[in-house]
Protein backbone atom coordinates (compact mmCIF):
# COMPACT_ATOMS: atom_id res chain seq x y z
CA UNK A 1 0.00 0.00 0.00
CA UNK A 2 2.77 2.33 0.22
CA UNK A 3 2.89 3.08 3.68
CA UNK A 4 1.18 5.80 5.89
CA UNK A 5 1.84 8.76 4.16
CA UNK A 6 0.31 6.98 0.56
CA UNK A 7 -2.50 6.02 2.89
CA UNK A 8 -2.90 9.33 3.81
CA UNK A 9 -2.75 10.96 0.07
CA UNK A 10 -5.19 8.82 -0.78
CA UNK A 11 -7.58 9.51 1.67
CA UNK A 12 -7.52 13.11 1.00
CA UNK A 13 -4.41 14.36 2.74
CA UNK A 14 -5.42 12.91 6.09
CA UNK A 15 -2.83 14.52 8.87
CA UNK A 16 -0.55 12.02 10.34
CA UNK A 17 0.34 11.69 13.74
CA UNK A 18 3.56 10.88 14.46
CA UNK A 19 4.23 7.41 15.48
CA UNK A 20 6.62 8.00 18.57
CA UNK A 21 5.12 9.52 21.68
CA UNK A 22 7.08 12.39 23.07
CA UNK A 23 7.61 13.57 19.46
CA UNK A 24 3.37 13.31 19.01
CA UNK A 25 2.67 15.41 22.31
CA UNK A 26 5.43 17.93 20.64
CA UNK A 27 4.31 18.02 16.96
CA UNK A 28 0.18 17.08 17.10
CA UNK A 29 -2.19 19.38 17.70
CA UNK A 30 -4.62 16.68 18.23
CA UNK A 31 -2.63 15.25 20.84
CA UNK A 32 -2.30 18.47 22.47
CA UNK A 33 -5.68 18.87 22.07
CA UNK A 34 -6.52 15.52 24.16
CA UNK A 35 -4.14 15.94 26.86
CA UNK A 36 -5.99 19.28 27.99
CA UNK A 37 -6.92 19.00 31.38
CA UNK A 38 -10.22 20.22 30.38
CA UNK A 39 -10.76 17.91 27.54
CA UNK A 40 -12.87 14.30 29.10
CA UNK A 41 -11.41 12.75 26.04
CA UNK A 42 -8.09 12.26 27.13
CA UNK A 43 -8.31 10.93 30.30
CA UNK A 44 -6.08 8.40 31.37
CA UNK A 45 -3.52 9.81 29.59
CA UNK A 46 0.07 11.20 30.47
CA UNK A 47 2.35 13.22 28.82
CA UNK A 48 4.96 10.94 30.34
CA UNK A 49 3.52 7.77 29.32
CA UNK A 50 3.09 6.43 26.35
CA UNK A 51 -0.74 5.31 26.18
CA UNK A 52 -1.65 1.46 26.11
CA UNK A 53 -3.00 0.10 22.94
CA UNK A 54 -6.33 -1.85 24.12
CA UNK A 55 -4.63 -5.41 23.10
CA UNK A 56 -1.71 -4.97 25.31
CA UNK A 57 -3.88 -3.63 28.09
CA UNK A 58 -5.96 -7.33 27.58
CA UNK A 59 -2.64 -9.21 27.78
CA UNK A 60 -1.60 -7.83 31.09
CA UNK A 61 -4.68 -8.41 32.82
CA UNK A 62 -5.08 -11.63 31.54
CA UNK A 63 -1.27 -12.51 32.83
CA UNK A 64 -2.28 -10.82 36.30
CA UNK A 65 -5.01 -13.20 36.66
CA UNK A 66 -3.44 -16.41 35.68
CA UNK A 67 -0.40 -14.92 37.94
CA UNK A 68 -3.66 -14.81 41.01
CA UNK A 69 -5.24 -17.79 40.04
CA UNK A 70 -1.43 -19.76 40.29
CA UNK A 71 -1.02 -17.80 43.67
CA UNK A 72 -4.20 -18.97 45.32
CA UNK A 73 -3.99 -22.39 44.34
CA UNK A 74 -0.57 -22.51 45.97
CA UNK A 75 -1.68 -21.21 48.74
CA UNK A 76 -4.49 -24.06 48.62
CA UNK A 77 -1.92 -26.60 48.45
CA UNK A 78 -0.13 -25.20 51.62
CA UNK A 79 -3.12 -25.25 53.48
CA UNK A 80 -4.29 -28.80 52.19
CA UNK A 81 -0.51 -29.84 52.59
CA UNK A 82 -0.73 -28.71 56.31
CA UNK A 83 -3.65 -30.68 57.44
CA UNK A 84 -2.51 -33.77 55.40
CA UNK A 85 1.21 -33.61 57.46
CA UNK A 86 1.92 -34.97 61.24
CA UNK A 87 1.69 -32.27 63.28
CA UNK A 88 5.18 -32.79 64.52
CA UNK A 89 7.11 -31.95 60.96
CA UNK A 90 4.63 -28.68 60.64
CA UNK A 91 6.23 -27.13 63.53
CA UNK A 92 4.45 -29.19 66.41
CA UNK A 93 0.95 -27.84 66.53
CA UNK A 94 -2.26 -28.03 64.07
CA UNK A 95 -2.78 -24.02 63.96
CA UNK A 96 -0.95 -23.09 60.43
CA UNK A 97 2.27 -21.51 61.86
CA UNK A 98 4.43 -24.31 61.29
CA UNK A 99 7.92 -23.09 59.56
CA UNK A 100 8.22 -23.27 55.81
CA UNK A 101 5.00 -22.53 54.70
CA UNK A 102 3.49 -19.30 53.65
CA UNK A 103 -0.52 -18.99 54.11
CA UNK A 104 0.21 -15.06 52.93
CA UNK A 105 -3.30 -14.55 51.44
CA UNK A 106 -2.84 -13.00 47.41
CA UNK A 107 -2.99 -9.68 47.13
CA UNK A 108 -7.05 -8.48 47.62
CA UNK A 109 -6.11 -5.05 44.85
CA UNK A 110 -5.39 -8.04 42.93
CA UNK A 111 -7.98 -10.74 43.12
CA UNK A 112 -10.25 -8.11 42.66
CA UNK A 113 -9.72 -7.76 38.85
CA UNK A 114 -12.62 -9.37 37.54
CA UNK A 115 -15.30 -7.28 39.96
CA UNK A 116 -14.32 -4.98 42.91
CA UNK A 117 -17.46 -6.01 45.21
CA UNK A 118 -15.68 -9.47 45.61
CA UNK A 119 -12.91 -10.09 47.46
CA UNK A 120 -11.86 -13.03 46.19
CA UNK A 121 -11.93 -14.56 42.48
CA UNK A 122 -13.48 -17.96 42.27
CA UNK A 123 -10.70 -20.20 40.65
CA UNK A 124 -14.26 -21.43 38.39
CA UNK A 125 -14.81 -17.93 37.35
CA UNK A 126 -11.57 -16.95 36.59
CA UNK A 127 -11.49 -17.83 32.30
CA UNK A 128 -15.37 -16.13 32.59
CA UNK A 129 -13.68 -12.89 33.43
CA UNK A 130 -14.40 -9.98 31.37
CA UNK A 131 -11.34 -8.28 30.53
CA UNK A 132 -13.04 -4.91 29.28
CA UNK A 133 -14.68 -4.80 32.35
CA UNK A 134 -11.23 -5.41 34.29
CA UNK A 135 -9.73 -3.07 32.68
CA UNK A 136 -12.71 -0.20 32.90
CA UNK A 137 -12.35 -0.98 36.93
CA UNK A 138 -9.06 -0.67 37.26
CA UNK A 139 -7.13 2.18 38.32
CA UNK A 140 -4.85 3.65 36.19
CA UNK A 141 -1.83 3.58 38.61
CA UNK A 142 -2.16 -0.34 38.85
CA UNK A 143 -2.11 -0.40 35.15
CA UNK A 144 1.25 1.70 34.96
CA UNK A 145 2.34 -1.02 37.76
CA UNK A 146 1.98 -3.79 35.97
CA UNK A 147 3.41 -2.21 32.71
CA UNK A 148 6.23 -1.80 34.30
CA UNK A 149 7.23 -3.72 37.14
CA UNK A 150 10.78 -2.35 37.47
CA UNK A 151 9.47 1.47 37.77
CA UNK A 152 7.81 4.56 35.77
CA UNK A 153 9.37 4.02 32.04
CA UNK A 154 10.47 7.57 31.97
CA UNK A 155 10.77 8.25 35.74
CA UNK A 156 13.19 11.17 35.67
CA UNK A 157 16.64 10.69 38.43
CA UNK A 158 18.93 13.44 39.30
CA UNK A 159 21.82 11.99 37.40
CA UNK A 160 19.32 11.40 34.52
CA UNK A 161 19.41 14.20 31.30
CA UNK A 162 15.75 15.41 30.74
CA UNK A 163 13.62 13.44 28.53
CA UNK A 164 14.27 15.06 24.86
CA UNK A 165 17.96 15.93 25.65
CA UNK A 166 19.44 14.12 23.31
CA UNK A 167 19.80 14.44 19.15
CA UNK A 168 22.68 14.20 16.51
CA UNK A 169 24.10 17.84 17.52
CA UNK A 170 24.08 16.90 21.47
CA UNK A 171 25.69 14.13 20.85
CA UNK A 172 28.62 15.19 18.93
CA UNK A 173 29.37 18.15 21.10
CA UNK A 174 29.74 15.48 24.44
CA UNK A 175 31.04 12.87 22.56
CA UNK A 176 34.04 16.00 21.52
CA UNK A 177 33.77 16.85 25.59
CA UNK A 178 34.62 13.31 26.43
CA UNK A 179 37.20 12.49 24.29
CA UNK A 180 38.73 15.85 25.37
CA UNK A 181 38.67 14.55 28.89
CA UNK A 182 39.82 11.19 27.99
CA UNK A 183 43.13 12.94 26.06
CA UNK A 184 44.31 14.07 29.55
CA UNK A 185 44.22 10.67 30.55
CA UNK A 186 45.42 8.59 28.03
CA UNK A 187 47.10 10.71 25.65
CA UNK A 188 45.07 10.00 22.54
CA UNK A 189 44.77 12.60 19.97
CA UNK A 190 40.99 14.16 20.90
CA UNK A 191 40.20 13.12 16.92
CA UNK A 192 40.37 9.29 17.59
CA UNK A 193 37.09 7.66 18.44
CA UNK A 194 37.11 5.57 21.50
CA UNK A 195 35.22 2.09 21.45
CA UNK A 196 31.50 2.34 22.76
CA UNK A 197 32.64 -0.36 25.74
CA UNK A 198 35.54 2.43 26.54
CA UNK A 199 32.90 4.78 26.83
CA UNK A 200 30.33 2.97 29.28
CA UNK A 201 33.26 1.67 31.25
CA UNK A 202 34.12 5.54 31.98
CA UNK A 203 30.79 5.73 33.26
CA UNK A 204 29.07 7.22 30.28
CA UNK A 205 26.74 5.05 29.27
CA UNK A 206 24.27 7.18 27.96
CA UNK A 207 26.66 8.30 25.96
CA UNK A 208 26.85 5.22 24.44
CA UNK A 209 23.23 4.49 23.78
CA UNK A 210 22.93 8.23 22.37
CA UNK A 211 25.04 7.27 19.59
CA UNK A 212 23.87 3.75 18.81
CA UNK A 213 20.92 5.32 18.59
CA UNK A 214 21.22 8.13 16.06
CA UNK A 215 23.27 5.71 13.70
CA UNK A 216 26.15 4.19 15.25
CA UNK A 217 29.72 4.87 15.76
CA UNK A 218 30.70 4.72 12.29
CA UNK A 219 27.67 7.68 11.43
CA UNK A 220 29.00 9.64 14.31
CA UNK A 221 32.68 9.13 13.33
CA UNK A 222 31.87 10.81 10.30
CA UNK A 223 29.66 13.77 11.31
CA UNK A 224 31.82 14.53 14.03
CA UNK A 225 35.60 14.37 12.23
CA UNK A 226 36.97 11.28 14.09
CA UNK A 227 39.57 8.95 12.98
CA UNK A 228 37.62 5.74 13.46
CA UNK A 229 38.90 3.36 16.07
CA UNK A 230 40.55 0.57 13.96
CA UNK A 231 42.22 2.71 12.07
CA UNK A 232 44.30 4.51 14.55
CA UNK A 233 44.48 1.35 16.28
CA UNK A 234 46.49 -0.26 13.73
CA UNK A 235 48.88 2.92 13.13
CA UNK A 236 49.15 2.90 17.30
CA UNK A 237 50.11 -0.94 17.03
CA UNK A 238 52.22 -0.53 14.34
CA UNK A 239 54.23 2.11 15.71
CA UNK A 240 54.69 0.00 18.77
CA UNK A 241 55.94 -2.93 16.86
CA UNK A 242 58.34 -0.31 14.94
CA UNK A 243 59.51 0.70 18.42
CA UNK A 244 59.86 -2.44 20.25
CA UNK A 245 61.84 -3.83 16.54
CA UNK A 246 63.99 -1.13 17.07
CA UNK A 247 64.78 -1.36 20.84
CA UNK A 248 65.49 -5.32 20.54
CA UNK A 249 67.88 -4.92 17.61
CA UNK A 250 69.74 -1.57 19.63
CA UNK A 251 69.93 -4.14 22.54
CA UNK A 252 71.34 -7.25 21.08
CA UNK A 253 73.36 -5.74 18.02
CA UNK A 254 76.29 -5.05 20.42
CA UNK A 255 76.30 -9.13 21.78
CA UNK A 256 75.07 -11.15 19.40
CA UNK A 257 76.03 -14.21 21.67
CA UNK A 258 72.65 -13.89 22.86
CA UNK A 259 70.94 -14.90 19.99
CA UNK A 260 69.78 -18.89 20.61
CA UNK A 261 70.93 -19.57 16.72
CA UNK A 262 74.69 -19.97 16.43
CA UNK A 263 73.56 -19.16 12.25
CA UNK A 264 73.25 -15.69 13.50
CA UNK A 265 76.55 -15.25 15.27
CA UNK A 266 77.20 -12.77 12.66
CA UNK A 267 77.06 -9.08 12.69
CA UNK A 268 73.51 -7.67 12.77
CA UNK A 269 74.10 -5.10 9.43
CA UNK A 270 74.50 -7.15 5.70
CA UNK A 271 74.18 -6.94 2.21
CA UNK A 272 74.71 -3.46 1.83
CA UNK A 273 73.50 -2.35 4.90
CA UNK A 274 70.51 -3.77 5.69
CA UNK A 275 69.06 -5.13 9.19
CA UNK A 276 68.46 -8.94 9.78
CA UNK A 277 65.43 -9.54 11.33
CA UNK A 278 65.20 -11.78 14.48
CA UNK A 279 63.98 -15.09 14.31
CA UNK A 280 60.50 -15.16 16.33
CA UNK A 281 62.21 -18.05 18.31
CA UNK A 282 64.85 -16.24 19.66
CA UNK A 283 62.11 -13.01 20.07
CA UNK A 284 60.27 -15.21 22.18
CA UNK A 285 63.49 -16.40 24.33
CA UNK A 286 64.70 -13.38 25.09
CA UNK A 287 61.85 -12.60 26.76
CA UNK A 288 60.37 -10.25 24.11
CA UNK A 289 56.44 -11.14 24.03
CA UNK A 290 54.85 -8.01 23.16
CA UNK A 291 56.89 -8.00 20.33
CA UNK A 292 56.51 -11.56 19.12
CA UNK A 293 52.84 -10.64 19.47
CA UNK A 294 52.99 -7.39 17.72
CA UNK A 295 55.15 -9.23 14.61
CA UNK A 296 52.87 -12.02 14.38
CA UNK A 297 49.61 -9.55 14.41
CA UNK A 298 50.95 -8.18 11.05
CA UNK A 299 51.54 -11.22 9.00
CA UNK A 300 55.19 -12.25 10.30
CA UNK A 301 58.66 -11.69 9.95
CA UNK A 302 58.76 -12.33 6.48
CA UNK A 303 56.09 -9.25 5.37
CA UNK A 304 57.43 -7.13 7.82
CA UNK A 305 61.09 -7.57 6.95
CA UNK A 306 60.48 -6.57 3.58
CA UNK A 307 58.19 -3.73 4.23
CA UNK A 308 61.04 -2.50 6.19
CA UNK A 309 63.53 -3.51 3.81
CA UNK A 310 65.42 -5.94 6.09
CA UNK A 311 67.31 -9.01 5.53
CA UNK A 312 65.54 -11.90 6.91
CA UNK A 313 66.68 -16.05 7.31
CA UNK A 314 65.07 -18.36 5.28
CA UNK A 315 63.55 -21.23 8.19
CA UNK A 316 61.68 -23.15 5.09
CA UNK A 317 62.54 -23.78 1.48
CA UNK A 318 58.99 -21.66 0.80
CA UNK A 319 60.31 -19.66 -2.17
CA UNK A 320 57.36 -17.21 -2.44
CA UNK A 321 58.85 -13.83 -0.90
CA UNK A 322 61.90 -14.40 -1.76
CA UNK A 323 63.58 -11.79 -4.20
CA UNK A 324 60.57 -9.49 -3.00
CA UNK A 325 61.01 -5.66 -2.09
CA UNK A 326 59.32 -2.40 -1.97
CA UNK A 327 62.68 -0.32 -2.26
CA UNK A 328 65.00 1.52 0.27
CA UNK A 329 63.52 1.86 3.57
CA UNK A 330 65.02 2.92 7.04
CA UNK A 331 63.09 1.83 10.33
CA UNK A 332 64.61 4.94 12.26
CA UNK A 333 62.83 6.94 9.31
CA UNK A 334 59.34 5.07 10.18
CA UNK A 335 59.32 5.77 13.46
CA UNK A 336 60.38 9.30 13.19
CA UNK A 337 57.81 9.94 10.91
CA UNK A 338 54.99 8.06 12.61
CA UNK A 339 55.58 10.16 15.93
CA UNK A 340 55.10 13.50 13.59
CA UNK A 341 51.89 12.42 12.65
CA UNK A 342 51.11 11.23 16.15
CA UNK A 343 51.74 14.67 17.57
CA UNK A 344 50.11 16.69 14.62
CA UNK A 345 47.13 14.92 15.22
CA UNK A 346 47.55 15.77 18.97
CA UNK A 347 46.79 19.17 17.81
CA UNK A 348 43.82 18.53 15.87
CA UNK A 349 40.40 20.34 17.50
CA UNK A 350 37.38 17.94 15.96
CA UNK A 351 35.20 20.91 17.00
CA UNK A 352 36.82 22.78 14.74
CA UNK A 353 36.92 20.13 11.59
CA UNK A 354 33.49 18.91 13.14
CA UNK A 355 31.03 20.92 9.82
CA UNK A 356 31.93 23.04 6.71
CA UNK A 357 28.13 23.14 5.84
CA UNK A 358 28.49 27.53 5.89
CA UNK A 359 31.72 27.69 4.02
CA UNK A 360 32.11 29.61 1.03
CA UNK A 361 33.01 27.97 -2.65
CA UNK A 362 36.68 29.87 -1.76
CA UNK A 363 37.10 28.26 1.47
CA UNK A 364 35.35 25.14 0.81
CA UNK A 365 38.87 23.29 -0.65
CA UNK A 366 41.08 24.33 2.43
CA UNK A 367 38.80 23.43 5.03
CA UNK A 368 38.07 20.23 3.49
CA UNK A 369 41.72 19.47 3.26
CA UNK A 370 42.27 20.29 7.16
CA UNK A 371 38.63 18.15 8.21
CA UNK A 372 40.65 14.61 6.53
CA UNK A 373 43.51 15.65 7.75
CA UNK A 374 41.54 15.04 11.30
CA UNK A 375 39.25 12.46 10.49
CA UNK A 376 41.70 10.40 8.90
CA UNK A 377 45.63 9.26 9.16
CA UNK A 378 47.19 11.39 7.05
CA UNK A 379 50.71 11.02 5.02
CA UNK A 380 52.24 14.24 5.06
CA UNK A 381 52.93 16.75 2.13
CA UNK A 382 56.93 18.15 1.59
CA UNK A 383 55.13 21.19 1.76
CA UNK A 384 53.32 20.36 4.93
CA UNK A 385 56.60 18.95 6.72
CA UNK A 386 58.94 22.28 5.40
CA UNK A 387 56.44 24.58 6.97
CA UNK A 388 56.51 22.84 9.96
CA UNK A 389 60.04 23.04 10.18
CA UNK A 390 60.86 19.06 9.44
CA UNK A 391 63.49 19.70 6.73
CA UNK A 392 65.56 16.36 6.91
CA UNK A 393 61.84 14.37 7.34
CA UNK A 394 61.62 16.14 4.28
CA UNK A 395 64.62 15.34 2.82
CA UNK A 396 63.90 11.49 3.61
CA UNK A 397 60.67 11.50 2.12
CA UNK A 398 61.89 11.96 -1.19
CA UNK A 399 64.92 9.53 -0.54
CA UNK A 400 63.10 6.93 0.83
CA UNK A 401 60.36 6.71 -2.32
CA UNK A 402 58.21 10.10 -2.12
CA UNK A 403 54.26 11.09 -0.72
CA UNK A 404 52.33 7.88 -1.91
CA UNK A 405 55.09 5.31 -1.75
CA UNK A 406 55.48 5.90 2.06
CA UNK A 407 51.64 6.21 2.66
CA UNK A 408 51.16 2.62 0.67
CA UNK A 409 54.01 1.16 2.99
CA UNK A 410 52.55 2.52 6.25
CA UNK A 411 48.72 2.02 5.43
CA UNK A 412 48.11 5.84 5.89
CA UNK A 413 45.88 8.43 3.51
CA UNK A 414 47.18 10.40 1.61
CA UNK A 415 47.17 13.40 -0.86
CA UNK A 416 46.37 12.12 -4.25
CA UNK A 417 47.19 15.77 -5.83
CA UNK A 418 50.51 15.57 -3.89
CA UNK A 419 50.98 12.17 -5.52
CA UNK A 420 50.82 13.27 -9.18
CA UNK A 421 53.38 16.17 -8.34
CA UNK A 422 55.65 13.32 -7.18
CA UNK A 423 54.82 11.36 -10.03
CA UNK A 424 55.71 14.58 -12.95
CA UNK A 425 58.56 15.35 -10.84
CA UNK A 426 60.07 12.00 -11.68
CA UNK A 427 59.63 11.82 -15.29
Amino acid sequence: MGGRERMAEKLGGARLIPGQWHVAIRQSKEVQCLLRKDNPSGAGLSRAVPPIAPHVKRTLVRGEVQRVKTERKKVHDDILGFFLSPSDEMGGNGNGNGNGNNWDRPNDELCSIGNKDDDVVDDDDVDDIDYEVAIANMDQDILSEMRYPQGERWAHQETRNPRGYWDEDVVISELHSFLKCLQEGTGRPAVWMAQLSEIGNEGRNDLRLAISRYGGAVKICALAGLVPYKEWRYFESQLELFIELHAYLQKYDADTSIMANKNMKTKQRSDGGKLMFPRLADIANNGHGRLYDLVMDFGGRKIIAIKLNMNYQAQTKDKVLQGMSFGNFDLTFAIRLMYYIRKEMLECDPIATSGSSSLSSSETETETEAMNSCNSIQMPTIKELLQNGEKELAKDVLKYGGHESIARRLNLNFDHREAKRDAIGNR
